[in-house]
């Protein structure tokens, strides 16, 4: 059963690192990147995935893989576009990367149950940092 786990994460995985390598080259990748991040695949079984890799080991070394290279992606597109912007950012690009797609998957999850408090302040936000990085 646990290599089954392993194996139905890692298709989610490769199908979601090739959402983001196509965001990240299109015009806008951070919007595009953003998009894929908010509307990611089921919330809940992201949150079972995870919630199994503290006990299938495999699972675990696959769910960290697709964390760095997923995270990779992200920051490769917001360095790149701050560099566009020559502005310097006090908060380093890992780390935006980090608090958007924990924002997204938190958003997402709250969603799902219901909850809206604060949703529409942080999407505002994260839709003030992309139309100053990335104009339209």
């Amino acid at each position: 059963m646990d290599d089954l786990i392993v194996e139905t994460f890692g298709r989610l995985a490769v199908r979601e690192i090739e959402r983001l390598r196509e965001a990240a080259s299109s015009k806008r990748p951070l919007r595009e990147i953003w998009d894929v991040c908010i509307h990611t695949s089921d919330a809940r079984l992201i949150a079972e995935f995870m919630a199994l890799a503290n006990r299938i080991k495999k699972l675990r070394a696959e769910v960290i893989r697709f964390i760095e290279e997923s995270r990779a992606i992200q920051v490769s597109a917001l360095s790149a576009a701050l560099k566009r912007k020559s502005r310097n950012s006090r908060v380093p690009p890992a780390a935006l990367a980090m608090l958007a797609t924990s924002v997204a998957l938190s958003l997402t999850r709250e969603a799902e149950l219901g909850v809206t408090a604060g949703h529409r302040e942080i999407l505002a936000v994260f839709g003030a940092f992309l139309s100053e990085a990335e104009p339209k």
